[in-house]
């Protein structure tokens, strides 16, 4: 009988300590002795190029990738064989989606941390693709950075400019999480 294996998904705005469970998630995984591959996008270079690191400041050694290809051919290069595939802000890599079900089908245990709607309220593809393959789903939720008393689902983007519609990487001076109620989207459609 083949061990179960896990697919696990932490979603949700910015600031909801997606990271900060991955990288918990990834220390209980290093003392069960697994070993762990942690893949973060080549465009989020916010804290660090070579790690991943959590608002809170917490850190864990990563590869840095511009696309899903390079996960596959960063496992088929290995010196050691890897248990565990983790990626930080799956949104940003094109065909996250399909590259981390087909390891999941193909044995290997997968974690992700994203954020599953963009700034406009649309859900990213990518974890469109991976839900319902994940075995586990854990919707994160921060405090609205308006009214400061609701949790906050969604994501806001302060400034307008030519990037709506694809990535824009930034932090606090670019994006606030938001509660339905303090919305602007949501406000819009009343």
């Amino acid at each position: 009988m083949k061990a179960e294996k896990i697919f696990k998904l932490f979603l949700g705005p910015m600031w909801s300590s997606k990271t900060t469970h991955l990288l918990m998630e990834l220390e209980r995984a290093k003392f069960q002795k697994k070993k762990i591959a942690l893949f973060k996008p080549r465009l989020d270079d916010r804290y660090s190029s070579s790690e991943v690191v959590s608002h809170a400041g917490y850190k864990w050694p990563a590869v840095s990738v511009g696309d899903a290809s390079e996960i596959i051919k960063y496992l088929t290069d290995a010196e050691e064989p890897v248990d565990l595939i983790a990626v930080d802000e799956a949104f940003m890599l094109h065909d996250c989606g399909n590259q981390l079900i087909w390891l999941y089908r193909n044995g290997f245990d997968v974690l992700v941390s994203s954020l599953d709607l963009s700034s406009q309220l649309k859900a990213f593809d990518e974890i469109k693709k991976m839900l319902p393959w994940a075995t586990h789903v854990k919707k994160l939720t921060s405090i609205c950075s308006v009214c400061q008393s609701s949790a906050a689902h969604y994501t806001y983007k302060k400034i307008e400019d030519e990037h709506v519609g694809s990535i824009h990487v930034g932090g606090a001076e670019l994006y606030e999480p938001r509660c339905y109620g303090c919305h602007p989207l949501f406000q819009a459609e009343i």
